[in-house]
This record gives C-alpha cells, sequence and structure tokens, in this order.
C-alpha cells in the first residue's frame, strides 16, 4: 500500500506487545493488510531474513542499548556500544539499513 500523495510505501512500528513478538504472525498480518514495511524493535537479527521473505523492507532498526549510550559510568558506555556495533554489523550483513536510537538517561 502506497500513499496517495507521493506514492510512498506505508508500513508499521513493531511494539513490545506479545502478538508482535511473534514475527510469523506480525508479517502475516502485515502483508495481509498491504502494508509494505516494518520497523524491528526486538530481537531483529532473527528477524531480518523472515521479513525479506515476506517480501517487506525494513523501515528502521531499533539499537538494542539506547540508554548505555550515555551512561556515567565508562564500562558501560563501552559495554552498550559493543552490543549496539554488533547489533549493527548482523543487520547490515544483509544490505545497508537505518538505524534508530533514542538516548534517554538510565536514572
Amino acid at each position: 500500500m502506497k500513499t496517495r500523495t507521493g506514492n510512498f510505501p506505508i508500513g508499521f512500528r513493531q511494539v513490545n506487545a506479545n502478538w508482535n513478538r511473534d514475527i510469523p504472525s506480525l508479517l502475516e498480518w502485515a502483508v495481509e493488510n498491504r502494508l509494505e514495511a516494518v520497523d524491528l524493535t526486538t530481537d531483529p537479527e532473527s528477524a531480518l531474513g523472515a521479513v525479506s521473505d515476506a517480501g517487506l523492507r525494513i523501515g528502521s532498526i531499533d539499537l538494542p542499548d539506547n540508554k548505555g549510550m550515555i551512561a556515567a559510568d565508562p564500562a558501560r558506555r563501552a559495554e552498550a556500544l559493543a552490543r549496539n556495533s554488533e547489533c549493527i554489523r548482523a543487520c547490515t550483513a544483509s544490505g545497508p539499513q537505518n538505524f534508530f536510537a533514542v538516548m534517554l538517561p538510565e536514572d
């Protein structure tokens, strides 16, 4: 499904609800409703292939550790950077992606 103005693909953002965690059912619902893209928020590395196989595109991928990126503790920041970097490496193996991060303080 595309917009009437601009012919842009319409997609949706996966939320942290139980039915959204069932990736096969979520993608089946998206295809049935003629959506074309999905923003992945949980466990994106394991969902990439299924999204592609369903004929959908990835809108964006949430980084797994937003809060740690601005933690006061340098070790915590390094841990978050390593975790997010690994996610980026794993997800870009299938092509370029857009990544989403909201830097919220831990406190």
